[in-house]
């Protein structure tokens, strides 16, 4: 495939794949000695329900960026860090810093003002304004900022309209857009309809006068291409070269990162050697036309492999269950559990780093390209890949006491031992717990609910995706949320609804039906609810029959929503006639007047949060139904209103 990137303000140029990777940041590293801050981040390969943690990070790096400038012993560093944190402190008020605090912690750093509270959250177009007046507000003083997103096709649609949203947000403040350069890297060959919405939005900003846009297309490399790379890696001129490079060339296609793995393999395994007589490399160009090499680029890979050290394959492997990328620090948490390659990691990156296959940057071990990754966890035999996840997972549960005194026992009291405190940092890790019970309950969900034959460990592991499910829920991360949420109810398989697994399929259920109604997804909103009513007692079921008359609502079945939303009301003792005449609406408005009366208006707007959760529910009930009578202007809205 071709590779594209989009580049608002300024226009690059850049090769393909893992050298597009290098390339880039080669280019961060250039302009970052001329006073720019450097942001970068990568979506992963099957985890776009983790998007939205990507670019919690890619601002939690912005922010952290301006916090360690106050250690600095340049004064301009001191100076803009003090300016910024003041820029920020006029531009937010405490409820905003707070929800800013949620989304990037380290904000509390660099701002005393920002203290996160408990339940915040803020839904996505809360977070566009937020994110994009603190872009603004950091902008504003004067220095540039370079951000570069990669693999922008594996993000998830909700992230990509917040992203652009936010460019669009800043492209409308004259100054301070011209002190950001974003760089978005994707692959044209997998491109979705929220993608092509992304960068139709980017492209109009250019249209509208807002900013510069540059798209570069990165075609496979040309024989000429090929030729060069040769005659430079070989110090041979083209004539000697020619007749290789152009079996090279067509066995590749062109594929950049095919042609520096063939080009290995023939060097390693001497197909190309030096000629002491010759005093240069040599082949034998007839073994060369005839030479049996892989089909693809990421078979080449795997065969290239089977060169390295045991504890060197260990630690790749050890790598690939994270993805394309891993934080050293969660590395060094597994060798402190005991679960590393001999002597730890350290002594083996370095190797791998040269070999091509793995860079280290900043704080994070990246493979070098996303099919190396694939090929190294695929080729890891499947039982002992399982048994690494769930060695990783169970590990990292232990050291955040997921696991404490987990004993068999009425499932809601080991759920009420699972709720260990949140807290951002960790001072041993510098890793969040919340974020070690995403990555620990991820490495269980990778192995497998079936890889677990025991029914208490299965019932564990759900409780554990309930956990990670209400984090994600709490940051409004609803797509990751449901993740977890269906992993936990797969776990529990043929044992849900028992009695001992009551409570938790009804929170995984709900959990579920929540986060669907969030992304709105009517479909498994009623699917959820379903069968939460048709397995729970008629008070457990009021939740779900809220959202199910809210996804009703929402596909535009209002006289459905309405006479299903009547029937759970009269289930609980409400009068309400078959057919409202007017006599009894107007008796029940004055009614409702002479009560009313009695309280103002804070009092009233107040008396939800001084409910129990049935009245809640049922509160929340009657608003749904409110909605759809009104919507067609149903006799029965006077009557459910009051």
């Amino acid at each position: 495939p071709s590779y594209n990137l989009l580049f608002p303000e300024y226009s690059l140029c850049l090769s393909l794949s893992h050298i597009q990777s290098h390339l880039v940041s080669a280019v961060g590293s250039f302009i970052s000695s001329f006073g720019f801050m450097v942001l970068r981040a990568k979506f992963k390969r099957g985890m776009e329900y983790e998007s939205r943690d990507v670019v919690s990070t890619l601002m939690h790096d912005m922010v952290s960026n301006i916090v360690q400038m106050k250690e600095s012993d340049n004064d301009s560093d001191v100076d803009y860090s003090r300016r910024a944190s003041q820029a920020i402190s006029t531009a937010f008020d405490a409820d905003s810093l707070s929800a800013l605090a949620d989304f990037i912690p380290s904000i509390q750093s660099l701002v005393p003002d920002a203290v996160k509270k408990e339940n915040v959250g803020c839904s996505n177009w809360q977070l566009v304004l937020l994110l994009s007046k603190l872009l603004c507000s950091v902008l504003g003083q004067e220095r540039k900022i370079f951000i570069a997103l990669d693999d922008l096709q594996w993000a998830d649609p909700t992230m990509l309209q917040l992203i652009s949203d936010m460019l669009i947000s800043i492209s409308k403040c004259p100054e301070e857009r011209q002190r950001l350069i974003f760089v978005g890297m994707y692959r044209n060959n997998e491109v979705s309809s929220d993608l092509m919405l992304f960068i139709t939005n980017l492209m109009n900003l250019e249209g509208g006068g807002s900013a510069n846009v540059t798209s570069v297309k990165v075609s496979p490399l040309s024989l000429d291409n090929v030729t060069e790379m040769v005659m430079s890696e070989l110090r041979l001129p083209r004539r000697l070269v020619s007749k290789l490079a152009d079996v090279v060339h067509k066995r590749t296609h062109g594929h950049a990162l095919f042609v520096v793995q063939l080009l290995n393999s023939l060097i390693s395994d001497s197909t190309i050697a030096y000629s002491p007589m010759l005093h240069r490399f040599n082949w034998d160009q007839d073994k060369i036309c005839t030479l049996k090499t892989a089909d693809n680029v990421a078979s080449l890979i795997v065969s290239n492999l089977t060169s390295l050290s045991s504890e060197e394959l260990l630690c790749l492997r050890i790598i690939s269950c994270f993805g394309i990328q891993v934080q050293f620090n969660l590395l060094e948490i597994l060798e402190v559990l005991g679960l590393a390659p001999t002597g730890g990691f350290k002594p083996y990156l370095h190797n791998l780093n040269d070999l091509g296959i793995i860079e280290i940057i900043s704080t994070l071990v990246v493979f070098t390209h996303d099919l190396i990754q694939e090929q190294v966890y695929e080729g890891t035999p499947e039982k002992e890949r399982r048994q690494l996840q769930c060695d990783i997972g169970t590990f990292l549960g232990s050291m955040i006491s997921l696991d404490a005194n987990f004993e068999p026992k009425p499932i809601d009291a080991a759920i009420g031992q699972l709720y260990v405190s949140d807290t951002s940092d960790n001072e041993d890790s510098n890793i969040g717990v919340a974020s070690l019970i995403s990555i620990a309950t991820s490495q269980i969900n990778n192995a497998g609910p079936e890889f677990f034959s025991d029914r208490m460990q299965r019932t564990r592991f759900a409780s554990w995706n309930l956990r990670a499910g209400k984090y994600a829920a709490e940051k409004s991360s609803f797509r990751a949320a449901l993740h977890y949420y269906k992993h936990g109810i797969s776990f529990l398989g043929g044992d849900l609804w028992l009695e001992d697994t009551y409570d938790l399929c009804l929170k995984l259920y709900e959990g579920a039906a929540l986060s669907s109604s969030a992304l709105w997804g009517e479909s498994r909103v009623s699917m959820y609810a379903n069968d939460i009513i048709n397995n729970v007692i008629f008070e457990d079921s009021l939740l779900a029959e809220y959202l199910l008359i809210g996804s009703l609502h929402a596909s535009g079945q209002c006289k459905h929503s309405i006479a299903r939303g009547l029937a759970v009301l009269r289930r609980l003792k409400i009068d309400i006639p078959i057919t409202p005449s007017p006599e009894v609406v107007m008796l029940t408005l004055e009614q409702t007047e002479k009560e009313a009366s009695a309280y103002n208006f804070s009092q009233i707007s107040d008396c939800q949060r001084r409910v129990d959760s049935k009245t809640r529910n049922v509160l929340k009930l009657v608003d749904a139904i409110s909605k759809s009578c009104y919507q067609i202007a149903s006799p029965f809205l006077p009557l459910v209103a009051c």
